[in-house]
């Protein structure tokens, strides 16, 4: 599995390189901005909370850790990738993904999810108020 690595540095100009070539082709095959999500992680801004979750979970059966805060989706991103592995593997999966999502999810699907990220965040919210 592809996984985040525990450090990095940010800084260094192969890690911008890297990310800059990962923002360039997500977009690309997605139209997805995409961007630094703190070290060690590229966050991809999702239309919703529902999808970023979908795509995470989808995006972990392709064997790349992935995580998700609210509507961005968080991918792994270091200074060692290379063009021909890590980052072809990583744009090629949000393309898979992303397809999925858009043109053969049903409306429906989409929709539930929709909902469940919504409950969730209530019940998250009536957790502060009253623990229980």
């Amino acid at each position: 599995m592809l996984c985040a690595q525990p450090v990095v540095n940010p800084a260094e100009e192969r890690y911008q390189t890297v990310l800059a070539e990962l923002t360039r082709g997500i977009y690309a095959v997605s139209g997805l901005n995409a961007g630094a999500a703190g070290p060690g992680w590229l966050g991809v801004e999702c239309a919703s909370t529902a999808m970023a979750t979908w795509l995470q979970e989808a995006v972990a059966l392709e064997n790349i850790q992935a995580a998700s805060q609210g509507a961005l989706l968080l991918l792994p991103i270091a200074h060692d990738y290379r063009l021909e592995d890590e980052i072809k593997s990583i744009i090629t999966v949000v393309a898979k993904t992303t397809d999925y999502w858009y043109n053969h999810l049903p409306p429906d699907v989409k929709r539930t999810l929709e909902i469940q990220a919504a409950l969730s965040r209530w019940v998250a919210r009536l957790r502060e108020w009253w623990p229980f």
